[in-house]
């Protein structure tokens, strides 16, 4: 009926209206709910940040622990190198010093041997070998070797066999030829430090000195040496005073007579290098001398150079000439700027 219709209406518009606000209920309970898990997700963010903070600070101070230990670590480690290279280093120089003092021994004994025999060689006279007891201008550890093997060659009257080298700027002794020298021995002699030998070039008569610390690839050969009298100023044995007074520096090559000018307070100067073996020609007022000797003429160049302020050459016109050009060639080098 319409009663009846109107009744079931008014009924259903309750109904709709409860949904509604059943609905608008939920709605609000939805917003609460997402804005209490939006703050939630905020705090939990915040938390987050927090945490990663923390890490990081963690991480950073366990980085730096971790750096610390490790220099820690290379420090001791350093400190133990640094100590062991100390340790090496005394026992290095305690090594060096022991091979020093025997080296040295050697080389004394080596020295005695040779100055007790050199009267079977040569005259008496000879008194080089012992001023000097060390090798100290050497690189070739084979010297003391080759000054026994010398000494043998001499003893059996033999020919030797050598390479000869000079030094390159690579500080390393270098082959002059690849040919080795065959050479007649007769003395070793000392001059400026050095050991010389003193003898024959096979393929020449004249005298001729080789340093032995240049000398490598050395051989005693079968064959017996030239005699001493075939050699030009070894006809009647070998003068070793005179010979070393007219071959300073150890220049090979005949001598020429020498006449210079020099203060007549040079005496001790011309008996250090020369011995008794020069002659005063006159002696001036001024405190000057003329001085007459025999040198071998390349090695009279090195020594007037070396003594140019106190000495004069004035004969040969030869070695004077050559001065001359010397001096001129010293000078305008000293001229020119420096680079």
């Amino acid at each position: 009926t319409i009663s009846q219709m109107q009744a079931l209406r008014e009924a259903m518009q309750g109904d709709r209206a409860q949904k509604q606000a059943l609905i608008d209920s939920f709605r609000v309970q939805i917003e609460a709910t997402e804005q209490d898990i939006a703050a939630q997700y905020a705090q939990i963010e915040t938390l987050q940040k927090d945490a990663d903070a923390k890490e990081q600070t963690l991480k950073t101070e366990v980085e730096a622990r971790t750096a610390m230990e490790a220099k820690r670590n290379q420090t001791e480690k350093q400190a133990q190198e640094k100590n062991k290279d100390i340790l090496l280093l005394e026992r290095e120089s305690a090594r060096l010093e022991q091979k020093k003092a025997t080296s040295e021994l050697e080389q004394k004994q080596l020295i005695d041997k040779l100055v007790d025999e050199s009267s079977r060689h040569f005259k008496p006279r000879f008194t080089h070998l012992a001023n000097i007891t060390t090798l100290q201008h050497t690189e070739n550890k084979q010297a003391m070797i080759n000054l026994d093997l010398i000494d043998e060659a001499i003893e059996r009257k033999q020919k030797l066999s050598f390479i000869y080298n000079s030094y390159g700027t690579d500080r390393r002794m270098h082959p002059r030829r690849k040919e080795p020298y065959i050479y007649n021995p007769y003395q070793i002699v000392m001059s400026n430090g050095n050991f010389y030998l003193v003898g024959n070039y096979d393929k020449y008569d004249t005298i001729s000195h080789f340093r032995i610390d240049k000398m490598t690839n050395m051989k005693i050969l079968d064959e017996e040496r030239k005699p001493a009298r075939e050699v030009k100023g070894m006809e009647h044995g070998l003068d070793l005073p005179k010979h070393m007074a007219e071959h300073v520096y150890m220049f090979s090559g005949e001598s020429v007579t020498v006449l210079l000018r020099t203060s007549q307070r040079s005496m001790d100067m011309l008996y250090d290098w020369f011995g008794k073996d020069f002659q005063i020609v006159e002696q001036y007022e001024d405190g000057m001398m003329d001085v007459r000797l025999r040198c071998n003429l390349e090695a009279m160049e090195y020594w007037a150079l070396q003594y140019g302020k106190y000495v004069t050459v004035l004969e040969p016109a030869e070695l004077r000439e050559k001065l001359r050009t010397d001096i001129a060639e010293m000078a305008a080098r000293y001229q020119e700027e420096t680079k």
